[in-house]
C-alpha cells in the first residue's frame, strides 16, 4: 500500500458511517494475505498459515454453467440452469458462512457491523469483486435487514463477458451465496441476496439486493434494473430464481415449525394445568375448597398403612353441624353455602398442618388426626373445634350461630379399615346427637342394634301418620309466564317431644329396610289426598314426590301409585315423581322395569339432582323420564361460574333435543332467573319463587297468587 493510500478505505465502498470498523478490516485482511508462502514443490500456497487453493473464475462461472446445462439439456436449458444455480449458491453460501466464522474468531470482534466488515474487504483481496454498499442499506440482526451493493468488478460478469458470452438472466450466483453467507454468520439472520442487474446481462454494474427470505420480493420491487446509456433492450424486472425462493420458503417453515412448536408447548401447558384443575376438582369439594371423600378415603388409607408399618396410632373425627337446617330455611341456600365455606375456614384454623379436613357432603365434614396417642388426644382436638364454632359468623351482615356433633373413632382399637373407621364415627356422631353432648367416642354399644337406636327406629316405625310424618311444599313456576305448574312434597317428622326434623335426619336410618316403603307410599298418599283437595277448591297445581332409590326395587309400588290416584280422584298426569340421578342409574335395568310401570298408570317421572351423578346418556335416553331436575348447586353458581353456566345450558339443551322438560332448583335471585329465562328453562324452584310451606300455608299462598294473576 503506497504512503498516500494509508488511513484510505481503498478495497471496498460504504457509508460514512460504516468506514472505521471498515477501515480496521482492511489493515487486518491486508496484513493477513501479506503472509502469504508459495512452495510449488509441495503443490501448497499458504495465506498467514491457513493453505489456500486458486481456482480459475470461468471454471467456476461460465465453464460450469455450459458443464451442467450439457449434463441436463435432455431437462431443457432452464432446469438445467437451475440445477447449476443451486449447486453454485448453497455451496458459496456455505464457504461464506465458514470463511466468516474463521476470520471474526482470527479478528476477535463480536458487535455485528464488526463482524460483516471483513467479508466485502476480504472479498476483494481475493479476487472475487469489489464491493460498493449503497447509503439506504439498513443492515441490523433482524427481519428488518436491507443491504442494497453493487459489485463494479465481479469475476463471474467478467468470466463470462471474457468469453463473449452475454446472458438473459444475471449470473453473478457465487458472489451472491457467499456474500449472503457471510452477513447470515455476522447478524445471526436468514439471508439471502438476489442480483437485480448484472453487467453479463446488459447491465451497468451488478447490483444485489440482501434481506432476510420472506422480505426479499418487497425490496425486489423497489429497485428495477438501471439501463445503460447505449443500450437500446429493455431488461425485465428482477425475478426471485428458485433457489432463492427455496430459501424463502426454507425459513417459512421454520418459523412455522418454530411457532408450531410454541403452540404446542402452550397447549402442553395448558393441558398440564387442565389437567391439575380437573385433579384439584376431583379430590376437593367445589364449595369450602376443602379435601372430599375421595381424598380422605385415600389418605385414610395411607395412615392405616402408615400405622401398621410405624404403629402410628390415628384418630378420624365426623362432624354434623347442628342448626344449620335453621340457617338454610330461614336465608336460603346461598347464605347456606356462604356459612359451610366459612365453617370450613373456623375448623381448619384449630387444626394442624399434617391434619386432615374434608367435606363429605351437606352438612358434614370429617377430620384424620395422625399420630394421636390416645382417644382423649382426639376428644382435646374435638373439643377445640367446637370451640372454633362457639363464635357467631358473620354472613352478609347476618351474626350466624351453629354448633356441631362430632363422632370419634382411634385407630386401631375401633377399625383398621376405611369403612369400618367411617360407620363407627357415624354410629358415634348420630350418638353425640341425639344426646346434645357435642361429641362422643365411639362404644360397641351405640352400634346398630344399641337399644337408643332401636328405639329411634321403633318410634318412627309407630309413627308413620299424619300426627307425626308432616308434609311440607315448595312450588316450582312456569318461567314463561309465572304460573303455578305444581308443588314439591317435603317430607318432615314430628317427634313426641316436639321437635320437627327434616328427612336427612332420619331416613337414613331406614333407607336400606322395608320402612323406607312404608315411608314413602304414605308420602304419596298425602300429596295425591291434599292435592285432590287443592283441586276440589278451585286450585290447580299437580304434586312432586321423591323416591327413594330402594323404591325402585319395589315391584309393588306401581300398583300403590294408581290405587292412591284412584282413591283420591286425582289425575294421573298431576302426580310427578322424582328420583336422585345417583339412584336410578344405580341398577338401569331394574330402575327401567319399575319406571316403566309407573309410566304405563300415567304419572311424570323427574330425574333429581341432575348433574351430580354419573348418568350415562344412553340410559337417559331410553329411559321413560318426562323431566330432568338441574341441581342448585350450578344453578346457584351459574350467574359467576362460567362452568356451571355451561352445564346449565348444555342440559336445557340436551333435555329439549331428547323432548324432556328442564326444572331449575335453587332460584333465589331475579337474576338467576332472567338467566334461566334466556336459556329457555320450563320450570324453576327456589326461596326466590317461594321457601317450603306447611300444607295450610301452602293454600293461602295459592290462592293469594290465583288472585293476583285475575286481577
Amino acid at each position: 500500500m503506497s504512503g498516500k493510500d494509508a488511513g484510505r478505505l481503498t478495497t471496498v465502498k460504504v457509508p460514512a458511517l460504516f468506514e472505521a470498523p471498515f477501515l480496521r478490516a482492511q489493515d487486518y485482511v491486508r496484513r493477513y494475505f501479506a503472509d502469504r508462502v508459495e512452495n510449488p514443490d509441495a503443490a501448497t500456497i499458504s495465506i498467514a498459515g491457513e493453505r489456500y487453493v486458486l481456482l480459475r473464475a470461468a471454471s467456476l462461472s461460465v465453464e460450469f454453467m455450459e458443464l451442467v446445462t450439457k449434463l441436463y439439456q435432455d431437462q431443457g436449458e432452464a432446469e438445467a440452469r437451475s440445477v447449476a444455480n443451486n449447486l453454485l449458491f448453497d455451496l458459496a453460501h456455505a464457504l461464506g458462512r465458514a470463511d466468516a466464522r474463521a476470520f471474526q474468531e482470527k479478528m476477535g470482534v463480536t458487535d455485528p457491523i464488526e463482524r460483516l466488515s471483513a467479508g466485502p474487504v476480504h472479498f476483494a483481496f481475493s479476487g472475487m469483486a469489489f464491493v460498493d454498499i449503497s447509503p439506504e442499506s439498513r443492515p441490523s440482526p433482524d427481519d428488518d435487514y436491507f443491504l442494497v451493493y453493487d459489485h463494479p468488478f465481479s469475476f463471474e460478469s467478467h468470466s463470462w463477458l471474457a468469453k463473449g458470452r452475454r446472458s438473459d438472466v444475471p449470473v453473478c450466483v457465487m458472489n451472491a451465496g457467499y456474500s449472503s453467507g457471510w452477513c447470515e454468520e455476522s447478524f445471526g439472520v436468514r439471508l439471502v441476496a438476489v442480483e437485480v442487474e448484472c453487467c453479463a446481462a446488459g447491465g451497468e454494474h451488478c447490483r444485489f439486493i440482501m434481506a432476510p427470505p420472506s422480505r426479499i420480493e418487497a425490496h425486489l420491487s423497489r429497485f428495477p434494473p438501471r439501463r445503460t446509456g447505449s443500450a437500446t433492450e429493455s431488461h425485465a424486472a428482477p425475478v426471485v430464481p428458485e433457489f432463492f425462493q427455496r430459501k424463502r420458503l426454507e425459513a417459512e417453515l421454520r418459523e412455522a415449525n418454530e411457532r408450531l412448536e410454541q403452540r404446542v408447548l402452550q397447549r402442553t401447558r395448558e393441558l398440564e394445568l387442565a389437567t391439575e384443575q380437573l385433579r384439584h376438582q376431583a379430590l376437593h369439594d367445589s364449595l369450602t375448597g376443602l379435601p372430599n371423600r375421595v381424598l380422605l378415603l385415600d389418605r385414610l388409607e395411607q395412615a392405616i398403612l402408615n400405622m401398621q408399618r410405624k404403629h402410628e396410632p390415628f384418630s378420624l373425627l365426623l362432624l354434623d353441624l347442628d342448626g344449620f337446617k335453621d340457617v338454610n330455611d330461614t336465608y336460603g341456600h346461598h347464605v347456606g353455602d356462604l356459612l359451610l365455606a366459612k365453617v370450613g375456614i373456623r375448623l381448619l384454623a384449630q387444626l394442624r398442618d399434617s391434619d386432615t379436613i374434608a367435606r363429605l357432603g351437606g352438612d358434614e365434614f370429617a377430620v384424620l388426626i395422625g399420630n394421636v396417642g390416645s382417644v382423649a388426644d382426639a376428644e382435646r382436638v374435638a373439643a377445640n373445634l367446637l370451640l372454633g364454632l362457639d363464635q357467631a359468623i358473620m354472613v352478609d351482615g347476618e351474626p350466624l350461630a351453629v354448633g356441631a356433633s362430632i363422632g370419634i373413632v382411634h385407630c386401631p382399637a375401633h377399625g383398621a379399615d376405611p369403612a369400618t373407621l367411617l360407620r363407627r364415627a357415624d354410629v358415634a356422631m348420630y350418638a353425640a346427637k341425639a344426646g346434645h353432648a357435642g361429641m362422643r367416642s365411639y362404644d360397641p354399644g351405640m352400634d346398630q342394634h344399641s337399644p337408643a337406636r332401636m328405639q329411634l327406629i321403633a318410634e318412627l316405625r309407630a309413627g308413620i301418620d299424619d300426627r307425626h310424618l308432616v308434609l311440607h311444599y315448595q312450588p316450582e313456576v312456569a318461567v314463561r309466564d309465572g304460573t303455578v305448574v305444581r308443588v314439591e312434597a317435603l317430607l318432615r317428622w314430628r317427634r313426641g317431644d316436639g321437635a320437627l326434623l327434616p328427612p336427612g335426619e332420619f331416613l337414613p336410618l331406614i333407607e336400606s329396610s322395608e320402612l323406607m316403603d312404608r315411608v314413602t307410599r304414605f308420602v304419596i298418599d298425602a300429596a295425591v289426598r291434599d292435592c285432590s283437595a287443592w283441586r276440589g277448591a278451585g286450585l290447580m297445581p299437580g304434586v312432586a314426590v321423591n323416591l327413594a332409590p330402594r323404591n325402585l326395587r319395589d315391584p309393588g309400588l306401581p300398583g300403590a301409585v294408581a290405587q292412591a290416584l284412584v282413591r283420591h280422584g286425582l289425575p294421573a298426569d298431576a302426580l310427578m315423581l322424582e328420583v336422585t340421578e345417583s339412584g336410578v342409574f344405580g341398577d338401569a335395568t331394574l330402575a327401567a322395569e319399575v319406571c316403566g310401570a309407573l309410566r304405563a298408570t300415567g304419572v311424570g317421572l323427574s330425574v333429581d339432582d341432575f348433574g351430580t351423578g354419573y348418568s350415562s346418556l344412553m340410559h337417559l335416553k331410553h329411559l321413560p323420564f318426562t323431566e330432568l331436575k338441574i341441581d342448585r348447586a350450578f344453578t346457584a353458581g351459574m350467574i359467576t361460574n362460567e362452568h356451571d353456566a355451561a352445564i346449565v345450558r348444555s342440559v336445557i339443551d340436551l333435555g329439549h333435543e331428547l323432548g324432556r322438560t328442564i326444572v331449575a332448583e335453587g332460584v333465589e335471585s331475579e337474576e338467576v332467573l332472567d338467566r334461566l329465562r334466556a336459556k329457555g328453562c320450563d320450570l324453576v324452584q327456589g326461596f326466590h319463587i317461594s321457601r317450603p310451606l306447611a300444607e295450610p300455608e301452602l293454600r293461602a299462598w295459592l290462592t293469594a297468587r290465583a288472585r293476583q294473576g285475575s286481577g
